[in-house]
């Protein structure tokens, strides 16, 4: 997560092949064929995934710093979320509210 749009699917590849043999490899693009600073990368074995998830995550390529970790279906992220449900996300807020405001709003 986080790619430079110069990350390509040939990038991709060539910056995690170090770690083991890779049966897939995508930049996820949207329909003009721009990257959207993302990507999948499909290992043959567990240990190579986990590998290169400690070693790259946090690096800079291209300039950016990116996240690598494991792969998550969204389902089973939302069902794990659902179980311990400890986030809200508010919209809508007047433009005069402060943090200090919020912060005593939903403490009480």
């Amino acid at each position: 997560k986080n790619l430079a749009e110069t990350i390509d699917n040939k990038a991709l590849h060539d910056t995690f092949a170090a770690f083991g043999p890779i049966l897939s490899c995508k930049v996820v693009c949207d329909d003009k064929g721009q990257s959207l600073g993302y990507g999948y990368v499909h290992f043959e074995k567990e240990e190579s995934a986990t590998e290169a998830a400690d070693k790259v995550d946090q690096m800079l390529l291209n300039g950016k710093q990116v996240f690598v970790g494991k792969f998550e279906r969204k389902d089973t992220k939302l069902k794990e979320l659902e179980k311990n449900f400890t986030n809200c996300y508010v919209k809508h807020f007047d433009k005069d509210l402060t943090d200090e405001k919020v912060t005593e709003y939903f403490e009480k």
